[in-house]
C-alpha cells in the first residue's frame, strides 16, 4: 500500500491542507492538522 504522502500527492488538490479542509469528518481534520 502507498504511503499517506503518496496518497496525497495523488490527489488532484493544490496542497494538503485544502484537502483536509476539505475532509467531512472532524477526526480526519484533526490527523491532518497534526
Amino acid at each position: 500500500l502507498p504511503t499517506l504522502v503518496n496518497f496525497y500527492s495523488l490527489l488532484p488538490l493544490p496542497t494538503l491542507d485544502n484537502f483536509c479542509s476539505m475532509l467531512p469528518l472532524a477526526a480526519l481534520v484533526d490527523f491532518c492538522s497534526l
